[in-house]
């Protein structure tokens, strides 16, 4: 990976009309300020979005676009991804085998059919990026302060 590497954004926005969740309403807005904020002061010049309106974002969707990011870095050599979130998060009682979470909760994001939680994020879609590659996990939702589970990765 260049030490100049550009970085790329991928950026979520759910305001959940259509949904059994109540309804946000800026999430849209946070999306878009954040990108413009990412491309004037971090020189972020790719921004991918994936916005809830026309049709409701999945949990699958949010996997399927964080992997096709994960393995962009490993066809790469390497990148610096970081990935936005806004929109409604939870708390549940921690799913790990012998219990990972220090207050026995995982954190987890909300999409229109299911949570992704914190355990997935960490143990899962973080390891499928190259070595090499810098992740920014930023989410903007209830109960996610730890949701990106943060430790030192030796792998990235």
């Amino acid at each position: 990976m260049s030490a100049c590497a550009i970085p790329r954004a991928l950026i979520f926005g759910l305001n959940y009309s259509d949904s059994p969740l109540p309804t946000l309403k800026g999430c849209h807005n946070d999306a878009h300020r954040v990108a413009r904020v990412l491309k004037k002061y971090v020189g972020v010049l790719e921004t991918q979005f994936v916005l809830d309106g026309e049709k409701p974002v999945t949990a699958s969707e949010f996997i399927k676009e964080v992997e096709g990011e994960g393995a962009r870095t490993v066809r790469e050599g390497g990148g610096v991804v970081i990935i936005f979130f806004a929109g409604h998060g939870t708390r549940r009682r921690d799913s790990a085998v012998g219990g990972d979470e220090g207050d026995g909760m995982d954190e987890a994001l909300c999409f229109h059919d299911a949570v992704v939680s914190d355990d997935y994020i960490s143990n899962v879609l973080i390891p499928q990026f190259h070595p090499a590659s810098r992740v920014l996990l930023i989410f903007d939702a209830c109960h996610t302060g730890s949701a990106g589970d943060p430790v030192s990765y030796t792998h990235l």
